[in-house]
């Protein structure tokens, strides 16, 4: 998901609560304009399920 907006070149919006835990624990530490790269472990990402080419337990780097 997260890779299509940086080969967009601009920023994307919608609300903390609209995506993974992983992304809702980083998004609200980070401070206006910043640009992280986020190591989320499979319990906070996507866990046990297939979701699009995101296969189970999968570690995602976004």
């Amino acid at each position: 998901m997260f890779d299509y907006f940086f080969s967009r070149e601009r920023p994307e919006s919608f609300k903390v609560n609209e995506v993974i835990d992983g992304c809702q624990e980083a998004l609200k530490m980070m401070p206006l304009g910043s640009r992280w790269m986020i190591y989320t472990p499979y319990e906070l990402g996507y866990e046990t399920r297939t979701v699009g080419k995101i296969k189970p337990y999968s570690t995602l780097i976004l």
